[in-house]
């Protein structure tokens, strides 16, 4: 069955992939989340290679009975079978379209709720914003146009888009304190310049490809998690003090409480989880912090495409 055929090639992708990030853990999150993003990619693309690959079988030859009573019973029971079989084809494949179905529905509620956001947003007001922006102006990638708005439902700042990329700012309420904003913004222009909402789009997509699979969904987490360790290593790389940019999520993930950031598809600044692990990554002075290079990143791309290829045409 192609569709047991798929599952198996994704779990193999996926535990391979996983064990790859769990030997790098002392290498830098820019680097695991290349390797976690790699692996979702191609388990997106399994299935429309497999369907697009023919399947090729041999034809099986049926021994030639004896008796005829002998040879209508193995007529019987090849059609028995196959009938059956492909009951049961049937039936898993309506339930992976339902579960499908239920995780994009999910990510269309939270388009449908971020699009409700950008119509409550307006033009940044705030002078404290203003100047902040300023103040980090250089570090807004020139052949981007990002979009800078500030709204009063929000407690945290948070970005989206590709193409024309917004970062949404919380409405002055005197809480933030100058080198909290700048922190702030270097963060989601991190986001920005790395293009993470796109990748975390196409991981998502990953997930209700093959929401049956609980790897599938733990791979995405950690990929989730070294995105957002990475663009913390890019605060610091900005002379940031570890210790204060700490304290700034801490603070962050206590007032971010607006039950929709679990839905919408934004990457906020710090989240109820996952900051733990961020801030012992923030204070170890041994962590690595340099983004992937070229050569690196070279070096994963081919040993993808040469695992890719081989779990796909296995």
């Amino acid at each position: 069955m192609m569709m047991l055929s798929i599952a198996i090639r994704v779990a193999m992708l996926l535990l391979i992939t996983n064990l790859i990030a769990g030997s790098l853990r002392h290498a830098s999150a820019a680097t695991r989340h290349v390797v976690q993003l790699i692996g979702l990619l191609v388990a997106l693309l399994v299935p429309i290679s497999r369907i697009a690959r023919p399947e090729w079988s041999p034809i099986p030859m049926p021994a030639v009975p004896s008796f005829v009573g002998g040879a209508t019973d193995l007529i019987a029971t090849s059609i028995d079978s196959a009938s059956t079989g492909g009951r049961l084809n049937t039936v898993l494949l309506l339930m992976w379209a339902m579960g499908v179905v239920v995780v994009l529905t999910r990510m269309v509620v939270g388009q449908l709720a971020l699009a409700r956001w950008q119509r409550q947003a307006y033009p940044v007001r705030s002078p404290e914003w203003r100047k902040a922006i300023a103040r980090v102006a250089e570090y807004v990638p020139a052949a981007r146009r990002v979009t800078f708005l500030e709204c009063r439902g929000i407690d945290v700042p948070c970005t989206w888009g590709t193409v024309h990329p917004t970062v949404l700012l919380p409405g002055e309420d005197g809480k933030w304190r100058a080198k909290e904003r700048d922190y702030a913004l270097l963060h989601e222009l991190a986001h920005v310049r790395r293009f993470d909402w796109t990748t975390q789009l196409l991981g998502r997509l990953a997930c209700a490809l093959h929401w049956y699979n609980p790897l599938i969904w733990r791979t995405a987490r950690s990929a989730a998690l070294a995105q957002e360790e990475a663009c913390d290593d890019d605060v610091l790389a900005n002379d940031v003090v570890a210790s204060d940019y700490a304290a700034l999520l801490i603070e962050a993930s206590k007032a971010n409480t607006h039950h929709s950031t679990s839905i919408l598809p934004v990457l906020a600044l710090a989240r109820a989880t996952g900051t733990e692990t961020r801030i012992r990554s923030l204070l170890d002075a041994r962590r690595r912090r340099a983004p992937v290079n070229r050569r690196t990143l070279a070096t994963i791309l081919t040993l993808g495409t040469a695992l890719s290829f081989s779990i796909t045409t296995a």
